[in-house]
């Protein structure tokens, strides 16, 4: 049987058509620059051995020069004869036919086994990322792993013992690809650059608080945590479902597990329900390993609703839409008139979700009469005076050329709504001290600061700003006098 592409020939030798294994060239030891080969004889009486590059004799020996396969040990089956530290390449040698009364010849080529390479491979292990390693069989000892974060600082060295191993290395901690390089006993090497399946701990906490009532000022409040995938799911690793218990709380050892898991298709949410007001530290066991990590949750007291804006205000005799606010409670919130002065009827229309309120044209109203109530049935009322505006013409705006050529400087004010934030630039030739301040278009002060002896200066304001329209007031503390910017964030 010949095998043979345009480089090389491959053949063995049967005697018969029963025969097994055939008669062929066999090598059974690679070395760095050299190799072993067994030849067999087929019962004959001489085996010699040829290079087939160069079409000259290695050598000659007798079939029974050896019986014994070294990596089996068991016994040649045709006997044959063994050569020694041979440089790699193409050898053939003959074969006995009886029946054909001729020599055969057979051949093989032999190179060296450059064959290994690394993989990616799941880990189950938090915080441990794991490479599968793969030597041929032919490749010397030792079987070095060698890995690199992308920074290239090597991480992990191992030792593989077999032809196939995992090898667990510390996870890098943000993207990037990993370079995972396997040597030889010889020194040759094989670079592969891989992505790894990384078993972050990632988590979130939400605590849902309730009403007043038997466990205390919290409201009986509940704490959500949401866990990744494959951390606390297992998803796509075959590590355990994760486990969570409260093991303190306000300093004190206690021992409260999870009231139930659920996984809601990206993420796995475990459930404490009915707390009391406290600091609790959570411990999530997640991994096949048991890994731990730790959380600290307040469950605040209940605060009751309050409507925070300060009063309305009307331009001229137009329509205009009045927003309510509210800090503290429990969502859903309902919004209600219940009275304005002089009395307008077409606004006592009960309770609505939404907390905007169009008030129509023509309507002089001094006063608006607000309740806002939350979901465990506290309600905040509040009278609103309602500021009215002669005119209707936009406030100035400090663009204005005329104002940008001050001999004794300039303040200009520009928004960067990308980042929820305002700067204000100082360009003043003299040093003083200013008062600023910001409101909504309603006049709700949002935000106020002072900054002294301040001539050239950038300042910044930045808060969770809505869309809508801000005003911010520069007030000059040594003359008193202010300036005044309209900014608009869509």
């Amino acid at each position: 049987v010949i095998v043979q592409d345009g480089c090389y020939r491959d053949s063995a030798f049967f005697k018969d058509k029963t025969s097994a294994g055939g008669s062929e060239l066999n090598p059974f030891a690679w070395h760095c620059n050299t190799f072993d080969i067994h030849a067999d004889g087929n019962n004959y009486d001489t085996v010699c051995l040829w290079n087939a590059t160069t079409n000259t004799l290695v050598g000659c020996k007798k079939w029974t020069d050896t019986s014994i396969n070294p990596n089996t040990g068991q016994p040649w089956p045709y006997g044959g004869a063994e050569w020694y530290g041979l440089p790699y390449g193409s050898y053939y040698a003959f074969i006995y036919d009886p029946c054909l009364d001729t020599l055969v010849r057979i051949d093989t080529t032999v190179t060296y086994p450059k064959k290994s390479h690394s993989d990616v491979y799941p880990s189950c292990m938090v915080m441990q990322s794991a490479v599968a390693v793969y030597f041929a069989p032919e490749a010397p000892m030792p079987r070095t792993t060698y890995v690199y974060w992308p920074n290239d600082s090597l991480v992990a060295t191992f030792q593989s013992s077999g032809g196939n191993w995992q090898h667990h290395y510390p996870t890098y901690p943000q993207p990037g690809l990993i370079k995972v390089v396997t040597e030889d006993g010889c020194g040759i090497r094989d670079t592969s650059y891989i992505t790894q399946l990384p078993l972050y701990p990632v988590r979130r906490l939400e605590t849902k608080g309730g009403c007043p009532g038997p466990s205390g000022e919290s409201g009986s409040a509940d704490i959500l945590l949401y866990g990744s995938a494959g951390a606390y799911a297992g998803q796509g690793n075959g590590a355990p479902v994760g486990s969570i218990k409260i093991i303190k709380k306000d300093s004190a050892a206690v021992s409260i597990p999870q009231n139930y898991t659920i996984w809601n298709g990206s993420e796995q949410i475990y459930y404490f329900t009915n707390l009391s007001t406290g600091t609790y530290v959570l411990e999530s066991t997640i991994g096949c390993a048991g890994y731990k990590v730790y959380d600290t949750v307040t469950v605040k007291p209940y605060v009751y609703p309050l409507q925070e804006q300060t009063h309305i205000t009307q331009c001229g005799t137009n329509s205009f839409a009045f927003k309510d606010s509210v800090i503290g409670g429990i969502a859903p919130f309902t919004y209600e008139i219940l009275a304005t002065v002089p009395n307008l009827p077409s606004l006592l229309t009960g309770t609505q979700l939404s907390n905007t309120f169009i008030i129509p044209p023509g309507a002089g109203l001094d006063t608006i009469k607000m309740r806002v109530m939350d979901a465990c049935g506290n309600a905040h009322v509040k009278n609103f005076p309602v500021s009215h505006l002669a005119s209707c013409l936009p406030l100035d705006v400090v663009s204005d050329p005329e104002k940008q050529n001050k001999p004794e400087g300039l303040i200009a004010v520009f928004p960067n709504p990308s980042r929820n934030e305002f700067f204000i630039k100082f360009a003043k030739k003299k040093k003083t001290t200013y008062r600023i301040e910001l409101t909504n278009s309603v006049g709700v002060k949002l935000y106020t600061a002072s900054i002294e002896n301040v001539d050239l200066q950038m300042h910044r304001i930045n808060r969770p700003f809505t869309p809508g329209i801000y005003f911010i007031h520069v007030t000059d503390i040594k003359t008193n006098k202010t300036e005044t910017f309209k900014q608009l964030i869509l």
